[in-house]
């Protein structure tokens, strides 16, 4: 099937190509059966962090969700980064360091097989149990 591609800072979508692009698109470059478009809008804020989960499949036991204190050794390696620019590397530290006490940061444990909804269950029991507070990062 043809398509259209949507080129933004934040990523690619297919559309199919002939379709109408509306206002939101411009059309770059017409490949055949595939069509090359620029987003002319920009993207929603994002929510600031609430929490942060880490995901711990073991054996046995319904899911639920332990509170623990994170330490950048334990965030480091979740943050994206590709090791070659050291001002990004810098910056990818400095978040992970910030990130470590600013919003609650839990384990949710389970067995492999814990079916999706019982670990949304888990983790929107967790959220609730939260204080309120206003997001740092």
């Amino acid at each position: 099937m043809p398509s259209c591609r949507a080129m933004k800072s934040s990523g690619a979508t297919n559309v199919p190509t002939g379709r109408s692009l509306g206002t939101n698109f411009v059309r770059l470059a017409d490949f055949g059966d595939e069509d090359w478009v620029a987003i002319e809008r920009e993207e929603p804020p994002s929510a600031p962090l609430a929490t942060v989960l880490f995901l711990d499949r073991r054996a046995g036991g319904d899911p639920v969700v332990v509170p623990f204190a994170p330490s950048l050794a334990d965030l480091h390696p979740q943050v994206l980064g590709h090791g070659l620019d050291a001002n990004c590397e810098r910056r990818r530290f400095a978040t992970c360091a910030q990130l470590a006490g600013a919003v609650p940061t839990g384990r949710l444990r389970t067995r492999p097989d814990a079916p999706p909804s019982a670990l949304a269950d888990a983790v929107e029991a967790w959220v609730a149990a939260l204080p309120t507070r206003t997001p740092t990062v």
